[in-house]
This record gives C-alpha cells, structure tokens and sequence, in this order.
C-alpha cells in the first residue's frame, strides 16, 4: 500500500520483469515493481502512510501553473508540480477554512466557497468575502455553507448555497435572490452541487433533487420529472446528479448514484454505464476526458478509464478500472474534485489526498 515496512530483511530476489519480492522476518513477502504505482499521491499534511485526513473537495489549476487544493481538514493550499512542494495557499489566509469549491471568473478574481463562512472573492491583495452575517448561525448553519459559483455570458453571478438553493449573488450588497422565491416549482432542490453551461442563456443545477435547467433571458426554469418524464436524456425522478460533463464529441455525461448516463443531442440516442458494464461502484464523483478523447471517471471506489467506440451507429464502451493496487489511495473521491491541466496531467481528490497522473505514462503491462 505504500507505507514504510519496519522489518528484519531475509532475503530479496530481481525477476524477468524487473520486479523486486524481499523476505521478510515477520511479514512474509513484499512485492514492488517501478510500474505498479501508476498514480501519484499527493498530501497537503506530511505523513508516513497514504491514510491522512485530506478532504481534497476541490482543483484550480492558478495562472502561474501551480495547483491550488481545497480542503476540508488543512484549508487551501497550493503544489507546485515542478517541485512537489505543498503549502499553505495565501499565506495561510485560509488555512482554517474548509473549502468546498474553487472557481476563476473572467476578471480573473479567484473565489472560494468555504462551510460556514460563505464565499471569498480574492482579486490580487483584495480579498472580499460574502456571507450571511445577520441571523442566528447556530440555529441555521447552513446559510453559509457555498458549495458553487458560476458567471454566465452576461456577467451576473450565480451561487449555490446549502439548504437554500440557487440565487444571483448582487457583488456590491452581497444579498442574493434565490431563484426559488420566483420559481416555488424548485423550491425541493435544497442542496444543490454545481452549474453546467448550456448557452449564453441557460444553464443546468444538479445536486441531490436531480437536475433542473434555467433560461436567464426568458426566466424560465425546465424540470425534466414534471416538464416531461419521459425524455430518456434523464435517470428519472428522485436521482443524484453529481457531475455533468460535456465531451469533444458534444455527448453529455451525466454522473449520478445509479452511473453514467451518456446523451447523444445529435441522434437523440442515450447510453447508460453502470456496474453491469463493468464500473465498481454506480455512485459517480467527477468526469474527465484526457487529450485523446479518453474519460476518467472517479467514483467512491476507484478510478475507471472508459474508451469509446462507434460501431453502426452505436456507442460501444470498453472500461479498465483500478485501485489502491495501482497507487490510488483508498476511501471516496469526492464529486466534482477533478483537473485536467494544460500540460495533460489529471487530478482527482479524494479523502486521503490528490491523485496525479499524466494518460499517456501509463504502463498496463508490466
């Protein structure tokens, strides 16, 4: 598992392959090959095992190259890949703070959602923060807890907040409109997780009620369970949506609790994957395609490569997962905790760490 063995060496053997196998005294024998860690570990917190409490919730990568890694446990922080050296981001401005989303808008000003203390608005040394100040945080402690933001094509804001839903955040009250006080037919979607952009003019909410889409020029909202059932785009009633993702391809991929589901807009076909695809678990944290057209998709159980391929007009699948066997740390990875940098490399965070790794370095045979 990567950890540091304590133990009285017997004898150590080098086979064909290149694989190393050491006797142990009290603990059989050890195995390692250059190749079976194919994904890199990153902690915020020096440790000896991969078992540290991280929270990795959220992945930016900042202009200058490095990366900043939101957590729940450490605050945010920021690697450097060239050196592999993690720190305290800002200085440690928010390193107390339990970060929950990361997201640079067009003026480039860098936002934090945190848990209880809103959103933080950083443009160079400015540093604004938006919350609820007024009210009574122990009675509703929620109200604080920002777990989205999103500028559409015209420039308004849009926030996510718990147990309220979505609203426009108004940048010079800091007061939000929740969209529910206009909409009541939303009023069920409390916890939402994240924006997916559409157009200039519409974008979708998913979260634990399912998904609902909104037009900013029309102010009208499109509930696929009660505006029209049957549309196989959709799981259907009662689902978690925890990732929407849209390809080079332009198929949709939607990550939920019950797997993926792929949309084809152009040939109004659906695709779903699931564990009896071949996925180890259905519950779906983030979606990513690499540089060669190939998805990564994290769940609570692992990291699963997806290829795709046409055949008579059909989508065929073909699915390689892997595990704490191939360097990944266990526990979940967390929903929309992902990156794709500019240079290839691949994020995924999850509860003990951040995994990297470059698609095109892999060795599948070792």
């Amino acid at each position: 598992t990567g950890v540091r063995l304590d133990n009285d060496i017997q004898c150590v053997f080098v086979d064909r392959n290149n694989g190393l196998w050491i006797g142990t005294l009290w603990q059989g024998i050890c195995y390692y090959h250059p190749d079976m860690y194919k994904f890199k570990l990153i902690q915020t917190r020096p440790n000896d095992t991969r078992t540290t409490n991280e929270s990795v919730r959220c992945l930016l990568e900042d202009n200058d190259g490095s990366i900043l890694i939101g957590t729940t446990y450490n605050g945010l922080c920021r690697y450097w890949p060239a050196t592999g050296k993690v720190e305290n981001a800002f200085n440690g401005f928010l390193a107390d703070d339990l970060c929950l989303s990361l997201y640079r808008d067009r003026e480039n000003r860098l936002w934090v959602g945190t848990y209880l203390n809103g959103f933080y608005c950083i443009d160079g040394k400015n540093i604004k923060m938006y919350n609820k100040s007024t009210g009574n945080l122990e009675l509703y402690p929620n109200q604080n807890i920002s777990r989205a933001i999103y500028e559409d094509a015209g420039g308004r804001f849009w926030v996510s907040v718990a147990n309220e839903g979505v609203g426009e955040l108004d940048l010079n009250t800091g007061k939000i409109a929740m969209l529910r006080d206009k909409h009541p037919e939303i009023a069920f979607h409390k916890v939402d997780f994240g924006f997916y952009p559409v157009d200039d003019h519409t974008f979708a909410v998913f979260g634990e009620s399912g998904i609902y889409y909104y037009n900013t020029q029309k102010d009208k909202t499109f509930i696929p369970e009660t505006d029209d059932p049957d549309n196989p785009k959709f799981m259907g009633p009662n689902v978690k949506y925890y990732c929407v993702f849209k390809d080079s391809r332009s198929l949709e991929w939607f990550g939920t609790e019950l797997g993926i589901r792929i949309w084809d807009e152009q040939k109004k076909k659906t695709s779903t994957i699931n564990t009896a695809s071949g996925l180890p678990n259905n519950s779906i944290s983030a979606i990513v395609e690499d540089d060669n057209g190939i998805y990564w998709v994290s769940s609570l159980n692992g990291i699963t490569k997806i290829e795709v391929r046409e055949n008579a007009g059909e989508y065929e699948f073909s699915l390689v997962n892997f595990d704490t066997h191939d360097g990944l740390q266990s526990g979940k990875f967390y929903d929309r905790s992902s990156l794709k940098t500019r240079n290839g490399d691949l994020y995924f965070g999850g509860h003990h760490g951040t995994n990297i790794f470059n698609p095109n370095k892999i060795n599948y045979n070792p």
